[in-house]
């Protein structure tokens, strides 16, 4: 029986590691965060992280222990990283605005971290999550945290244009967006919208046609072509 679509993005980020399993007869290291610390093999830790890879070596040891100071990131973040680690599990857990927040962090920390595989394991949960949702609702807390942590033309900013430009219609999706006019995530939405959104049918009455009274300046005092100019000049 062929494996359903959601489940196969559940588990492509473990297939994606080219099947290693991390030792975790590895010496212990120190991951040092802002609530305490952590411990765990050094070679789970540095499996699929560029970043950590460099930073967790021999001769930078601190009263020879191996350590990561990651005491300025989320603390919640660092600790579903060392889980998922350990586990591959899938990220996803309920449909809902702070999973949408949380998933967000992860993956800006696996833009810190240079962990692409982590990375690419967030973004399947956030489509996951954002499917299982009755309706597709892009938080602006989710949009800025993406946006503030990842340069531009990151793959995490397009899906987040994507999923408004796809999907938002009236409240909360017109509420969020206009929280953020002026932002690049603004800029990238309008020309994405246009894109994938269709001209109304040739049917459909345009409202210049139907209701040119609405362009009217009903109550209004216009001054005259001749006034405006010079008030211009």
């Amino acid at each position: 029986m062929a494996t359903p679509k959601s489940q196969c993005a559940r588990i492509v980020a473990y297939a994606k590691d080219d099947g290693e399993i991390p030792n975790i007869l590895s010496e212990m290291a120190t991951v040092l965060t802002r609530t305490g610390s952590i411990q765990i093999h050094k070679d789970v830790l540095t499996s699929t992280s560029d970043f950590l890879r460099n930073a967790i070596k021999p001769q930078w040891r601190r009263d020879g222990v191996l350590q990561a100071d990651l005491a300025e990131e989320d603390p919640g973040a660092m600790h579903a990283y060392c889980q998922w680690l350990y586990s591959r599990k899938p990220l996803t857990l309920s449909p809902s605005n702070d999973t949408a927040v949380h998933l967000a962090r992860l993956y800006v920390l696996g833009e810190k971290l240079m962990d692409k595989t982590f990375q690419e394991a967030a973004i399947d949960a956030i489509i996951d999550n954002a499917s299982e949702s009755n309706a597709i609702y892009v938080a602006r807390n989710m949009i800025k945290i993406i946006y503030d942590g990842t340069p531009k033309g990151s793959p995490a900013r397009r899906l987040m244009v994507d999923l408004c430009a796809y999907s938002a219609a009236t409240a909360p999706g017109s509420t969020t967006m206009a929280l953020l006019r002026g932002t690049d995530f603004f800029e990238e939405l309008v020309p994405a919208l246009i894109k994938v959104r269709a001209i109304p049918s040739a049917r459909v009455q345009r409202p210049r046609i139907a209701q040119p009274e609405t362009y009217y300046c009903h109550g209004t005092s216009v001054q005259s072509t001749k006034t405006s100019r010079q008030f211009l000049t």
